[in-house]
């Protein structure tokens, strides 16, 4: 696919292949992908608890990397606290 972008804004495509032209997944590699990574049961629980209503301020983390980054800023945070 080929696409120009015109000086009012706007996009258009002036050329679309129909036919692939290259692999369209490898096998292999496939667990990489976002909807094959697996959660322990904490991460799940942990998860579930932020797609629920936002209490105290809690961001709602929309995707795994968000939830990484928040648990690493969680950890950060409690460096030196006793629990």
């Amino acid at each position: 696919m080929t696409v120009e972008h015109h000086p009012n804004g706007k996009f258009r495509v002036t050329h679309f292949e129909t036919q692939h032209n290259h692999e369209l997944g490898n096998s292999a590699a496939a667990h990489f992908l976002p909807s094959k990574k697996m959660l322990d049961s904490a991460q799940a629980a942990e998860a579930e608890l932020c797609n629920g209503p936002q209490i105290y301020g809690a961001p709602k983390l929309g995707s795994y990397g968000e939830y990484e980054n928040h648990i690493h800023d969680l950890v950060a945070a409690c460096r030196g606290c006793t629990l």
